[in-house]
Parts: C-alpha cells; sequence; structure tokens
C-alpha cells in the first residue's frame, strides 16, 4: 500500500511540475504581449473572426492569460510546498485554467488533431481488422465486403488513382506543414487545459469512489451512447463526398478525387471514433479481445481508454464557443452536425463514468 501511495504522490508532483510549466509559458507569453502588442497573434481584431478571442481587445487577452498562468504557477508551488492543505487552491486554479483557456480557444488546434486523427484512426482500424480477420471468420467476410466496396468506389469515382493518392498525400503535408504556426498558440492553451485537468483528476477533484462517482457510474451507460452518436452526423454528412452527386454541406458541388479520399478519412474516422466510445461500455473495453495476439484475455489498462478520451474531451470541449460562433454565421446547422456544446461534457463523463466502474472491478478482484 505504500508503495502504491508513494507512486500517486510522484504522479501527482510530475503532474503539477508540467502545469506549472505550461501556465509558465502561457503566463510569460501573455507578459510578451502586453509589453509589445504587435507580436500578439491576434494583434488585428476582427468582429468577423468565429472564435472569441480575435473579437477582444488584444491587453484583454494577453492580460487573461498572463493572470492565469501566474495564479496556475503559484497554485502549483503551494500544493508542492504545503501538501494536500493546498488542494483547494489548487482546484480554484485549475478551475480557472480551464474556464479562461475555454474562452481564449480556436478551431485551429482542434483542426490539426482532427487532420491527424484522420489518418491514424482508419489506419488503426485496418490494422485491427486483418488481426480480426486471423481469428474470426465473420470478420473476414466483412472485411471482403469493406474491400469491395471501396474498390467500386475507387473505380466509379476514380478516387483511388495513383495521381490522386499522391496528391492527397501532398495536400495532407501541405495541411499538417502549414498548421502549427498558426495553431501554436491554441495548442499551448489545450496542453494546459489538458494537463490541469489530468492534475486535478489525479489529485482528487473528480472522485472514482463515493456517492459522486456512484451517481456517475449509474448514469454513464446513456451518457456513453449520447457521445457516442455527437460525431455521427458529421462522419455521416462526410461520407455522402464518397459519391458522384452533388455533395450536402458544399453548395452542391461536384467534388474533385482528392476531396472525396479526405470524405472517405474523415468520416471513417468519425464513425470508427463512434465505436471506440462505445468500448467503454462494452467488454472489449475492459478485457482485450480473443483475437488480439499474445494480449487476449488480459484486462485493458485503464489510462488506455482515459488518456485519448479525456483528450479528446477537452479538445472538443474548450472549442465549442468557435464552433458555435461559426454555426451561428452560417444559419446555425454545424451546432447539429458537430455538437460539441453536448460532445465534449458528454464524453467527459463517460470517460469518467469508465473509470469509477473499472475502480469498482479493480476493488472486487482478490488481491
Amino acid at each position: 500500500m505504500s508503495a502504491l501511495l508513494e507512486s500517486h504522490a510522484r504522479g501527482i508532483t510530475l503532474l503539477a511540475m508540467v502545469a506549472g510549466l505550461l501556465s509558465a509559458s502561457c503566463s510569460g507569453f501573455g507578459m510578451y504581449w502586453l509589453l509589445i502588442p504587435d507580436a500578439h497573434p491576434w494583434a488585428d481584431v476582427d468582429p468577423r473572426r468565429i472564435d472569441l478571442v480575435g473579437r477582444l481587445p488584444t491587453t484583454l487577452t494577453a492580460g487573461l492569460i498572463m493572470t492565469l498562468g501566474l495564479f496556475g504557477v503559484l497554485a502549483v508551488m503551494a500544493r508542492l510546498l504545503i501538501g494536500q492543505r493546498a488542494r483547494p487552491t489548487l482546484f480554484a486554479a485549475g478551475g480557472l485554467q480551464m474556464l479562461g483557456n475555454t474562452l481564449l480557444s480556436s478551431v485551429a488546434a482542434l483542426t490539426l488533431l482532427a487532420y491527424l486523427v484522420a489518418l491514424v484512426i482508419p489506419a488503426a482500424g485496418i490494422v485491427l481488422l486483418v488481426l480480426a480477420c486471423r481469428r474470426v471468420a465473420l470478420m473476414r467476410y466483412l472485411t471482403a465486403m469493406i474491400v469491395i466496396a471501396v474498390a467500386a468506389w475507387g473505380t466509379v469515382t476514380a478516387a483511388l488513382k495513383p495521381s490522386h493518392l499522391l496528391r492527397l498525400l501532398q495536400d495532407v503535408a501541405d495541411r499538417v506543414s502549414g498548421l502549427p504556426a498558426a495553431a501554436s498558440v491554441p495548442m499551448l492553451i489545450a496542453a494546459t487545459t489538458t494537463c490541469w485537468l489530468f492534475l486535478i483528476m489525479r489529485d482528487g477533484a473528480f472522485p472514482i469512489t463515493g456517492p459522486v462517482a456512484d451517481q456517475i457510474a449509474r448514469w454513464s451507460r446513456p451518457v456513453t451512447w449520447i457521445a457516442a452518436a455527437c460525431p455521427l452526423p458529421y462522419g455521416l454528412q462526410r461520407l455522402t463526398w464518397l459519391t458522384p452527386l452533388p455533395s450536402f454541406g458544399l453548395h452542391g458541388e461536384i467534388l474533385d478525387p482528392e476531396t472525396r479520399l479526405w470524405g472517405l478519412l474523415l468520416g471513417g474516422g468519425a464513425l470508427i471514433g463512434c465505436v471506440l466510445t462505445l468500448g467503454l461500455i462494452s467488454r472489449w473495453g475492459r478485457t482485450f479481445p480473443s483475437w488480439t495476439p499474445r494480449i487476449a484475455g488480459q484486462p485493458v489498462p485503464v489510462s488506455l481508454a482515459v488518456v485519448p478520451g479525456l483528450v479528446v474531451a477537452i479538445s472538443v470541449t474548450i472549442t465549442a464557443i468557435p464552433m458555435a460562433m461559426m454555426s451561428a454565421s452560417t444559419g446555425g446547422w454545424w451546432n447539429l452536425i458537430l455538437p460539441f456544446w453536448l460532445w465534449g461534457p458528454a464524453l467527459a463523463l463517460a470517460v469518467w463514468g469508465y473509470a469509477v466502474r473499472r475502480r469498482a472491478l479493480q476493488a472486487t478482484v482478490p488481491s
């Protein structure tokens, strides 16, 4: 037990140091922008921007970033020096960091994450299908149907021609290489928010035992279904890009093959994300399936589901305000196609419920 407590304390210390470093970086940037306003990434205030931070005075946003960062650094120092007596201050600092950073967020960081996920998740899905085909006969037939359908679609639309695939790869390289510079500050804000959430969770702000945790576990199943359904409209809308007909959502334009490939990646990624979310309430989300080599039947590490789940939940939640503003400027449909205002909180609660249930299962296993 003492070794477990020591490991827990070391984890809190490490997270606190990282959170303090990120907060200090934010504070340093804010102070620099106050001293040199022209260096502010949102120096040109534009009331037409789709994020709140681009419409506010630069001195206000710079001062807010600096103040939040300083408060975070002081809270971390108090937690490291005083110990558990400083937990209320740490929780308050974490709450303010997440609230302030949500107001200061933009879609740039999430855009970069979406492009990366659109490439990684379908590739991971292919690997899992190949592994499943080795052990499960039904998966072989399903995989064959998918391959035939994709090949037929590629033949009809000409999207799988080597020249189009090369242009897609070039498009990916151009998009990803151009985003980090524009998304550097939003990425720092998102990383700071994520680290602070993990810190206050580790320090007990979101309990996995007790009455509150019991209520979270009780409602986690319907909440997980809600979280899994949220990316479905976006995924289905992007899959309309695969058809040779004018695409819904792009003013009826006839799309080029590269855009149709993006529809396959983005739509497929959204649908696979939906399935992975359902893993939080499925048996294969607790125990590796029988078709996984070497680790079949072993418990799934809790962090394998909790960490990526919370990263997505935080990224979506802090982008809810600019997405709502973009939706308002385009008739309000994006609030239904991509309901970030619902998806982020629902996914966070679903992940919390998963952690609670896994903790309860571990407590029932004899040591």
